[in-house]
């Protein structure tokens, strides 16, 4: 393991106990902020930005598919667009 990492790793845990928290792997919070960012509806390319990964492609590849939250809000989403342009196209066809 490089040098720099393993200092990184061991000033984690080192913090971890000294604020009283849990054992949690490294990975396992970063895996939760990025999961919890794109449930928020952080946009993907700007999660991936904030991972580091290469490309948005890498970050859903990871953390894809969307969550069932998502899929609800989008479709509603659709939903209240539509019937927004209906309702606006009756009221103009109404005399």
């Amino acid at each position: 393991m490089p040098r720099k990492k393993l200092k990184s790793r061991l000033a984690f845990h080192r913090l971890r106990r000294e604020a009283g928290a849990r054992p949690i792997r490294l990975y396992g919070l970063r895996h939760t902020a990025a999961s919890t960012m794109i449930a928020r509806g952080v946009q993907v390319p700007d999660a991936s930005y904030i991972l580091g990964h290469s490309s948005p492609v890498v970050t859903m590849r990871v953390y894809g598919p969307w969550p069932a939250s998502h899929r609800r809000r989008g479709t509603e989403l659709i939903g209240s667009v539509f019937a927004s342009t209906l309702g606006a196209e009756e009221a103009e066809a109404a005399p």
